[in-house]
């Protein structure tokens, strides 16, 4: 007997999917599969893009790099998807010239919302000045944020997301229709499959040293329709002492001896 797990391993955090299909029912009596509804549908596919987003930033991004959120003034507001556009594609060439003339290779990630108010969420390394980048944008106003020492940007990831959520999901209003773009050099994280030789994982997991489970990541369940099992957690590295262990609501646990 065995169960399958699938591992990412982003930066400080590490991402596990155990699982293991079942039948706790006899074929005959299942329950009836039933139809989600498109709403349920929307919110399981944004759970999904988040945790991707979530896997991205962590990957290529660290405390050295920023988050930028990108604004217009009223008078200057494009009055078109379209225009939008135009204005951040040639935003982003203006800012990577400024990368190639000091010899640097811009990394980013970033989406945009057309619904009152254009604007654009920027992740962006840090390896040149930010008033190189400010001085790209002449329609309005950035605001600058350093990424925290944590290495974990699942808060980051889903203020993105849920910011650009009703652009994405009105055809009138998107701009790219992509949840978010990215730069061609950024390294995709690829999860570790194997099959574990045993009847079922432990409910608690064992904590490798130097790690400390995100409580609150902690899923379990079983499907109704096929009795398939499912358990899924996060791990953060210890490195930022016990602050940001209480913000990411997590747990120490003994390692692996």
């Amino acid at each position: 007997m065995h169960y399958k797990q699938k591992k990412y391993i982003t930066g400080n955090v590490i991402e596990v999917e155990n699982s293991r299909s079942l039948f706790v029912q006899p074929a005959k009596h299942r329950q009836p599969k039933t139809n989600k509804s498109s709403e349920e549908i929307k919110e399981l596919n944004y759970k999904y893009a988040a945790r991707k987003l979530t896997r991205l930033l962590n990957n290529n991004f660290n405390s050295n790099d920023w988050s930028l959120s990108i604004t217009y003034q009223e008078e200057l507001r494009p009055d078109t998807p379209e225009r939008f556009r135009k204005d951040v594609e040639n935003f982003l060439k203006r800012v990577r010239r400024r990368f190639q003339r000091q010899g640097k290779q811009m990394k980013y990630v970033y989406a945009v919302g057309y619904d009152t108010t254009p604007h654009m969420h920027l992740v962006i390394n840090g390896d040149i000045n930010i008033k190189e980048i400010r001085a790209c944008w002449s329609y309005g106003f950035i605001r600058l944020t350093p990424l925290d020492l944590s290495g974990d940007y699942i808060r980051l990831a889903d203020y993105i997301l849920k910011h650009t959520k009703k652009t994405f999901n009105d055809p009138a209003k998107a701009v790219f229709h992509k949840r978010w773009n990215q730069s061609t050099n950024l390294i995709i994280p690829v999860p570790k499959k194997k099959k574990i030789k045993a009847t079922f994982w432990l409910k608690t997991p064992r904590i490798p040293k130097g790690y400390i489970l995100i409580r609150n990541s902690m899923v379990t369940s079983v499907s109704e329709y096929d009795g398939s099992y499912y358990q899924y957690y996060r791990l953060l590295k210890i490195n930022t002492g016990k602050r940001k262990e209480r913000d990411h609501g997590s747990t120490r646990r003994k390692g692996y001896k």
